[in-house]
């Protein structure tokens, strides 16, 4: 499993993104997986990695918000998630594990023949 962690280093809710994944691996029980951190460091690498603000983390390409559609607009600016009625600035721990959960899904289906 590819998990990508993008974030740029004055946002002030990477380290707790940082920790909401850690835990959600744990939890998840997921144990074949690699970790990308990518620092965002200019506007052009945002642009190249369609990074719609800090902290954003990719399970196998895929945004672990299942709300999350790319509007197109990128760069370096914080990102904010929605829950219910409420605002986080990180993903929360279940959101990853979702996330995670339905990577493995598929990947074990894939590895039996049966989709995708």
């Amino acid at each position: 499993m590819r998990i990508q962690f993008l974030y740029f280093s004055d946002c002030p809710n990477h380290e707790k993104a940082r920790e909401n994944l850690l835990e959600a691996i744990k939890m998840a029980k997921i144990k074949d997986y690699h970790i990308e951190e990518i620092e965002i460091k200019t506007e052009e690498e945002a642009l190249r990695y369609k990074f719609p603000g800090s902290p954003t983390i990719r399970v196998n390409g895929v945004d672990v918000d299942p709300s999350y559609v790319d509007s197109g607009n990128y760069g370096m600016m914080c990102r904010v998630y929605k829950i219910g009625d409420k605002f986080y600035g990180a993903p929360t721990v279940e959101m990853i594990k979702e996330a995670l959960e339905d990577a493995s899904f598929y990947e074990g289906m894939k590895e039996i023949g049966g989709c995708c």
